[in-house]
């Protein structure tokens, strides 16, 4: 393996995000990420040679390096965290969402409640809840799209992780550029350089799809929660959580082919990566292979290149990952307490986070950068609620589109026929 190419690639990138430092934040800030980027560099070098030499993780220096490893990504992470709002000048808060999100449920929750009062009470001059209180909606305006859309993506593991591509069209692309190996060439005057092509594009298109989710709300909801004046963000959160859960559900186990309805929507990256001759596929492991072995298996597909990415990844199947826990929890270490403490969130595989994901459910699972899986959506959501007399209960519908692509398939190890035993 060659050290020094590796910590260029991953030199570039940093370098650029200390450039944009540099403008934007003071220069004691820039100094402080330069320090935090090279440890971070220096300490995943050191965590990759051990791995390669086929050092144990269980080894107490890979525990004291991913301890190092943890404290430099925080430190990497809150500094380019302060970049990113510095730069958008902010983002809308739950707060703010909030407000934007007030009156696309009711017309008058004071009205709606003393209704539903009366007729609890049996008010002979109440017959029923006025249905035009409920009759409202349409297209979100754009703060509370935004604030729709972060709420989502904060409370799901996957779309944390990823890129989430806003758009205002049905369409756009990843592009992806390609460099061939040793495409570098000596001057010759007035002599044209040989493979022109050296350099190329590959690009892979996103196509936003439609997508309804219909939340029924009971009049019994209602009652409990209206009285108290936080119906309407209990409705917010719950299907936030709802559409988040379904969308991540959907961006794994997508299939247009799929004789289920719901998975039929949209092919999902595991669906694109099977197609994908790119894609480095992993199906056999050793006899009795516990989880570190599948962990090891996939790491040694990873092309060179992609080894320094900091946000290289394992999306695993969850009781793969409970079995890895098991196993690390019984170290008398850092990482052994952080994952007896903090529970799955803090699994590594030398220094590499293990992230659990609840709908890979089956014997599969894929190692890439995170930032290479793409979640794009249109920033266009709309939002209707109307009540229902017969049903007794207030009906809400909304329209999402969204799709699922990556940048480049070379960047994804798709590790299939996972031994049932660990994945059970």
């Amino acid at each position: 393996m060659d050290e020094d190419k590796i910590l260029e690639e991953m030199s570039k990138g940093m370098d650029s995000l200390k450039a944009d430092i540099e403008k934007t934040i003071d220069g004691k800030t820039a100094e402080k990420f330069e320090g935090y980027s090279e440890e971070l560099k220096a300490v995943q070098s050191t965590l990759n040679e051990l791995k390669d030499k086929g050092e144990d993780p269980n080894d107490q220096k890979v525990k004291d390096l991913e301890t190092r490893l943890s404290e430099s990504e925080k430190n990497y992470t809150d500094i380019t965290e302060q970049l990113r709002l510095s730069k958008a000048g902010g983002v809308v808060g739950e707060k703010e969402a909030n407000e934007a999100l007030k009156g696309f449920f009711f017309k008058d929750q004071e009205a709606i409640a003393s209704g539903l009062r009366g007729m609890a009470m049996n008010d002979p001059h109440l017959r029923s809840v006025n249905s035009d209180l409920f009759d409202i909606g349409g297209q979100l305006p754009a703060e509370a799209v935004d604030g729709f859309w972060t709420s989502i993506i904060a409370q799901n593991p996957t779309f944390a992780l990823i890129t989430n591509r806003s758009m205002l069209s049905a369409t756009g692309t990843t592009d992806e550029l390609v460099i061939a190996s040793r495409a570098l060439r000596a001057t010759v005057e007035e002599t044209a350089p040989t493979d022109p092509d050296a350099v190329s594009i590959r690009r892979r298109t996103i196509t936003n799809v439609d997508m309804i989710e219909p939340i029924n709300i009971t009049k019994t909801f209602l009652e409990d929660n209206i009285e108290r004046g936080n119906a309407e963000q209990l409705i917010i959160n719950q299907i936030a959580t709802q559409i988040g859960n379904d969308l991540e559900d959907l961006g794994w186990n997508g299939d247009d082919d799929s004789s289920t309805t719901f998975l039929a929507i949209n092919d999902g990256w595991i669906k694109l990566a099977g197609e994908d001759g790119n894609v480095q596929d992993v199906t056999d492991y050793c006899s009795d292979a516990t989880p570190k072995d599948v962990f090891h298996a996939w790491s040694k597909e990873v092309p060179t290149k992609y080894l320094m990415r900091p946000d290289l990844t394992y999306f695993v199947p969850y009781a793969l990952a409970q079995n890895y826990a098991e196993e690390v929890a019984n170290r008398l270490t850092g990482l052994g307490d952080q994952v007896l403490i903090n529970g799955l969130p803090a699994l590594r595989y030398f220094g590499r986070p293990v992230i659990p994901v609840p709908y890979l459910t089956s014997t599969v699972g894929v190692l890439t950068p995170a930032k290479n899986l793409y979640h794009a959506y249109r920033r266009a959501v709309t939002m209707d609620s109307e009540w229902v007399p017969r049903l007794q209960r207030m009906e809400v519908t909304i329209t999402v589109r969204n799709d699922y692509e990556y940048s480049t398939g070379e960047a994804i190890v798709l590790g299939t026929s996972i031994p049932a035993g660990l994945v059970a």
